[in-house]
């Protein structure tokens, strides 16, 4: 199983996520999110079953210690 990376870019405050195993080259290695969108789409889906809140606490997790 692949891991992942998450990192913020303060300066267009969006997130990158992408394999651990690649360098970020191009956007087809690696997938971005403005920030305000990602907090939305993940409201959303803890609001509708989506997303389990304990997968929700690990992906917390896997920030906070990035």
């Amino acid at each position: 199983m692949m891991g992942v990376e998450i990192t913020y870019l303060a300066g267009v405050n969006s997130i990158v996520i992408k394999g651990k195993e690649k360098a970020f080259l191009t956007t087809r290695d690696s997938v971005i999110f403005d920030r305000d969108m990602l907090t939305q789409m993940i409201i959303i889906m803890l609001s509708r079953g989506y997303l389990d809140h304990k997968v929700f606490d690990g992906i917390l997790e896997e920030i906070n210690t990035a």
